[in-house]
């Protein structure tokens, strides 16, 4: 008699709370696209229990990443955030498997519930990094990534930056390059610098 090998998988897997975002960046495709489609379509966190849940009895022992995205992920709040964490640390220790989190947020939402939260949970949090997204100093970030009324979201990027930095965590960046900052290489790499992005 055979016995039924489970898989183990080594996966990074994107949960979309919300695909809904407080910015509107002008290069961003979802809304030109999509428009207002997505105000009111959001992953439940019950679904989402269900989904890491399931994961873990489905494929024991494996090492999954759940990588919070979006849209803007804090949209869901402070809430979603600590049920998603509690699912995640509830799958690890009771069913065999290596599940880690991973933050993908424009930063304008990481309040200091949100990131006590995060710094609560730090052993689940990979590398103990949030990824904020930032596309330069305020004149070139300001070019592109603005706020649904068309406003600088630098200031808010930047507080919860300072939330983080005043944390135990840790952040690093991700930009886009385009017309706006591509000639302006030293002042990008000069602003990442001064802010400690990793």
């Amino acid at each position: 008699m055979h016995m039924k090998v489970q898989p183990v998988l080594h996966k990074t897997f994107i949960i979309k709370p919300t695909m809904n975002c407080n910015l509107r960046c002008r290069y961003c495709f979802e809304f030109h696209k999509n428009g207002n489609f997505y105000d009111n379509h959001s992953l439940s966190i019950d679904d989402t229990e269900r989904l890491v849940s399931k994961t873990a009895d489905l494929f024991p022992k494996s090492r999954i990443l759940w990588l919070l995205h979006g849209g803007e992920p804090f949209l869901c709040g402070a809430s979603f955030l600590r049920r998603f964490l509690s699912a995640v640390r509830f799958a690890r220790d009771t069913k065999g498997v290596d599940f880690q989190i991973a933050v993908q947020t424009n930063g304008t939402l990481l309040t200091d519930e949100c990131v006590a939260l995060l710094q609560d949970n730090a052993d689940l949090l990979s590398g103990r990094v949030v990824s904020i997204s930032i596309d330069g100093p305020q004149p070139i970030n300001d070019l592109v990534r603005v706020s649904t009324d068309g406003r600088s979201s630098f200031t808010k990027v930047m507080d919860g930056i300072k939330r983080i930095q005043n944390s135990s965590l840790k952040f690093s960046t991700i930009s886009v390059i385009g017309s706006h900052n591509i000639d302006h290489p030293k002042e990008v790499y000069g602003f990442m610098k001064s802010i400690q992005a990793r």
